[in-house]
This record gives C-alpha cells, sequence and structure tokens, in this order.
C-alpha cells in the first residue's frame, strides 16, 4: 500500500466509544497487515489519549463530524490508501465529498438509511442483507454484510472455553465507554438484591462520570462486588462470568463472541434495532429501556435467566455460532485487496463509485 489507512470518525461522553472502537479493532487488524494507520478526530482529550494509547496517531478537530472540510483537505494532505469514515451524523454529501478527495472510501454503517457513494461498506449488524441497500448504493460498491464482519478487538477470535453451569456465582455488568442515563448505580443495585448470592464484577469505563456513585453502591454491597475502571481485558471479566447485564452497543458483539448469556438494557433509541436482532438470534434478553419507569421490575425479571440452565446453555451457544470475532480481520483483508487492485485512485460522482471493472458483492 502507498500511504497509510486514513480513519474519520468522533467519540464522546454523549456520544459513546463505539465508532471509535471498532474503527481501532480495524486498525488494529490493518497494522498486523504492515498498513499504517491515522485518526482523524471530534472528540476531547480523553477519548483522543485512548486512540493514542492504541498506538496511533491522532489529530482531534471540533468540526469534522458535520463538515467534511477538514476530512478532505487531511486526506490531500496525506494521501492515504484509503478513508474509513464511521458516523451516524455523516450525511450522503459528506461521503460524496470524501470520495471526491481521489482515495477509495469505506463506510462503517448499521443505519442503512443514507446513499453512500463509497467503494466499501461494512455493516455488522445481524439481520442485514444486500436488500436493505438496494437504494444506496452503485452496483460497483462491495457489501460486507452481517456479524461475520463484526469488527472486535483480536483476542475475541478466540474461542471461548465456557462451560454453562446449573447455578451461576458471577454476574458481570458493563455498559460500554460511558453512563450518560446514570443507570450502573441502580444496576448494581438491582442485580445485588435479585441475585443476593451471586459476585459482581462492576465495569467503570473511560467516559464515566458517576464512578464515585458506583463505588458507593459496590462498598455497600460488600466482598461480593468489585469495581474494574477501564480494565485490560475485557474478554477474560466476560469469560469469568456467567451472565452479564449490558447496554445494547457493540459490546453485544463482544459478548455474544464470548459465549455469555445476556440481559440487555437500551441506554439509546439506535440500540433499538440491534437489541432485536440479537433477542431473535436468541443471544439475550432484552428488558427494556433506561427511561422506562418499570425498567428495575424488567431487569430483575430477565435476571430469573440465572435459574435456567438449559436458555444460558442455548444462548451461549447461539451467540458463538453467531459471531467468531474475526471480522476485523476479514474487513482489513478486503481493504488490502481493493488498494492493491485497483490502486488508490477513486473518482466519484454522484452516487457511483469506481474501483475497478469488477462487480463484487459478499454478504
Amino acid at each position: 500500500m502507498t500511504g497509510p489507512v486514513l480513519f474519520v470518525t468522533h467519540g464522546s461522553r454523549s456520544v459513546g466509544l463505539g465508532h471509535v472502537r471498532r474503527c481501532l479493532s480495524l486498525a488494529a487488524a490493518l497494522k498486523k497487515r504492515s498498513v499504517e494507520c491515522e485518526f482523524l478526530l471530534d472528540a476531547d482529550q480523553g477519548v483522543a489519549g485512548i486512540v493514542t494509547g492504541s498506538g496511533f496517531v491522532c489529530t482531534t478537530t471540533k468540526n469534522v463530524s458535520s463538515d467534511p472540510d477538514e476530512a478532505v483537505r487531511r486526506i490531500r494532505e496525506l494521501a492515504p490508501a484509503a478513508v474509513v469514515a464511521d458516523s451516524y451524523t455523516f450525511t450522503t454529501d459528506y461521503f460524496r465529498r470524501l470520495s471526491g478527495a481521489g482515495r477509495p472510501v469505506v463506510a462503517i454503517d448499521d443505519l442503512e438509511n443514507r446513499s453512500l457513494p463509497v467503494a466499501l461498506v461494512v455493516n455488522s449488524r445481524v439481520g442485514v442483507g444486500p436488500g436493505d441497500y438496494v437504494r444506496h448504493v452503485a452496483l460497483e460498491t462491495r457489501l460486507l454484510l452481517g456479524p461475520a464482519y463484526a469488527l472486535l478487538r483480536p483476542e475475541f477470535a478466540q474461542a471461548p472455553n465456557r462451560v454453562v453451569g446449573t447455578r451461576i456465582s458471577r454476574v458481570l455488568l458493563t455498559l460500554g465507554g460511558g453512563d450518560p442515563a446514570n443507570l450502573m448505580p441502580r444496576l448494581v443495585r438491582w442485580v445485588a438484591t435479585e441475585l443476593e448470592w451471586a459476585n459482581l464484577a462492576i465495569v467503570a469505563g473511560p467516559l464515566f462520570d458517576n464512578r464515585d456513585e458506583i463505588r458507593a453502591e459496590a462498598a455497600a454491597i460488600g466482598r461480593r462486588a468489585a469495581v474494574h475502571e477501564q480494565p485490560g481485558d475485557m474478554r477474560a471479566l466476560m469469560l469469568e462470568a456467567d451472565i452479564a447485564v449490558s447496554s445494547g452497543g457493540q459490546t453485544l458483539f463482544e459478548l455474544a463472541a464470548t459465549a455469555t448469556p445476556t440481559v440487555a438494557v437500551r441506554l439509546a433509541d439506535n440500540q433499538t434495532r440491534s437489541l432485536g436482532d440479537f433477542q431473535r438470534s436468541r443471544t439475550l434478553r432484552w428488558a427494556g429501556d433506561a427511561r422506562d419507569s418499570d425498567v428495575e421490575a424488567r431487569v430483575r425479571h430477565a435476571l430469573r435467566l440465572a435459574g435456567d440452565t438449559q436458555t444460558r446453555r442455548q444462548m451461549a451457544e447461539a451467540g458463538r455460532k453467531l459471531v467468531d470475532g474475526q471480522g476485523a480481520a476479514r474487513v482489513a483483508d478486503v481493504i488490502v485487496g481493493i488498494v492493491a487492485r485497483d490502486g488508490i485512485k477513486h473518482a466519484a460522482t454522484d452516487i457511483q463509485c469506481a474501483v475497478g471493472a469488477r462487480r463484487e458483492r459478499t454478504t
């Protein structure tokens, strides 16, 4: 490849870390293939620190989420081999501007709600299919669809050694990078009360503003509750847990890959379809929305899963069958192949993306 891959994305306490996390997973897979990667972020220094701490060059700007000028300027300066763009705020015109800068553009998407004039679309949503993009992409655009392309960290490709026992002893509580609904302190109380014999592993992500409250709740429970602040090995925590209580973001793919039976609560409206897809795949029980007046009752009812060995075993098997954790490697190989086969020149018209004469779709 003749240049680095440029990632354009964003993260914050309100947006969360999902976009950044999956871009970092793909960047790590590209790095293993000797491809340099750089990031252009709309983010605060805390989020930027996560990127630089992962070993990647990072430039921050407050305008990149809504104005493509900064991204286009950086593309022209850097001359990257490809551009990876991941944000719900990026419009069709935004992607058109990126493609017009002359480099292949990869869109990471899970909304299927706008035209994408790009070379490649990656969408790992469980229920997505080619029909969702008939009106949104050109015939030349390649599609990588479904959980086989979930962008997870490399350790999640390892097969989990999970034994589903008749009695649970450990519950993992995780809400991703942030807790804008202040849900975690409540979850700690509810789970500790409903499963009064179980140990609780409580994860406080890097964007949590309520750590003192979480620590206080854990201290009130005593020795069976432990708070893990920005843990370095989430996979290990998942494998140690018999069940998990989670939000509806990217963590669901990690829990599925580790065969962890899950109770899930929605934190944002954009998690709705993913939660529905995973529930239909029988990998989790959806216990409503953090804003529901009866969310406590729904979570505690869903936690009866603890006493249902057969259902937990079925959830574990369904999760690993659905997500094998090798998606980032697959996507990285395709990106390298596109650049190597078709070169770095990428001309974009209104909605046409020319990346060679070959028409190819992968589902």
